[in-house]
């Protein structure tokens, strides 16, 4: 699983718990970047899942507010999987605060 977060939201305390997870691979957003993506991106083999849209996840954003996020599935390869790998491949490159990735 990979999660990107963003420097200015996400406590001290967050990113030490992150980085304790081996089986994820955490970007961290710098201050500059002003990251709005709600992009939960899954790997299972060869296959995919990608949760994409306005939702946050937390109280607000899963059970009072107006959210609105679609669920995409495919296999390594596939053109949505292109899109989504290289939007993480950029943050990559963006941001050197990665822990060890599992993403291909």
């Amino acid at each position: 699983m990979t999660i990107v977060t963003d420097v200015r939201h996400t406590p001290l305390r967050c990113r030490s718990s992150l980085a304790r997870m081996t089986a994820l691979r955490h970007v961290l957003a710098s201050k500059e970047t002003r990251l709005h993506t709600k992009l939960y991106y899954f790997e299972n083999g060869r296959s995919y899942s990608a949760l994409i849209g306005s939702a946050n996840l937390t109280e607000g954003g899963l059970t009072l507010n107006h959210e609105f996020s679609t669920l995409m599935h495919g296999c390594h390869g596939d053109a949505q999987h292109r899109r989504i790998s290289e939007y993480l491949d950029q943050l990559d490159a963006r941001h050197s605060h990665s822990t060890p990735h599992l993403r291909a």
